[in-house]
Parts: structure tokens; sequence; C-alpha cells
């Protein structure tokens, strides 16, 4: 960053820099499915506040994310709960000591 030149361009710079940074997580999280803003959904991207818009969904964001991100493990057709560290390791043991 150039420390040369008047702070107000700075800052511009800076606080430009931070509104692309939310809107790209705006758009990578595709909010704008459920945005009121009509145009954000015509654009299929965020054209309004980002931080506005992160902050009000991020609840109901926090839930979907949770429902969908229950890890499964499946081998064959066989689905596995998770297991923990300690299990992890007993059956990385095991299958080290069967191979050859």
């Amino acid at each position: 960053m150039d420390k040369r030149g008047p702070y107000q361009e700075r800052r511009a710079r800076h606080v430009a820099a931070h509104v692309a940074k939310l809107r790209g997580d705006c758009d990578e999280l595709k909010l704008w499915h459920s945005c009121p803003v009509r145009q954000c959904r015509r654009v299929r991207g965020c054209t309004g506040d980002p931080s506005r818009c992160l902050n009000e969904r991020r609840p109901a964001l926090a839930q979907e994310t949770a429902k969908a991100a229950k890890p499964k493990y499946i081998i064959g057709n066989q689905t596995l709960p998770p297991m923990s560290a300690a299990e992890a390791a007993a059956a990385i043991a095991a299958s080290i000591a069967n191979h050859t």
C-alpha cells in the first residue's frame, strides 16, 4: 500500500477493497437468492450493501449450513457415522498392522 498521498484517497481505497471482499463473499454464498433487493436477484449478485446483507442473513445461513454439513462417511454402499480422533487412530493402526 502506498503511504504517500492524501489520507482520504488511502481510506477510500481501503474501504473499496473491503466492500469488494464482502460483495464477493455474498456472491459466493449466493445470498442474492433471498435478497429483498430486486436488482440483486436480477443480476444474480450483490448490488446493495454487502455488510448489511451478511449481517441480516448470517443466522439463517448458519442454520442451513449446520443442517447440510453433518459429516457422513460413505464406503461402498455403507454410510458410517463420524468417528472420534481416537477411533480413527485405532482404525489406521489396525489397517497398517494388517498390511503386508
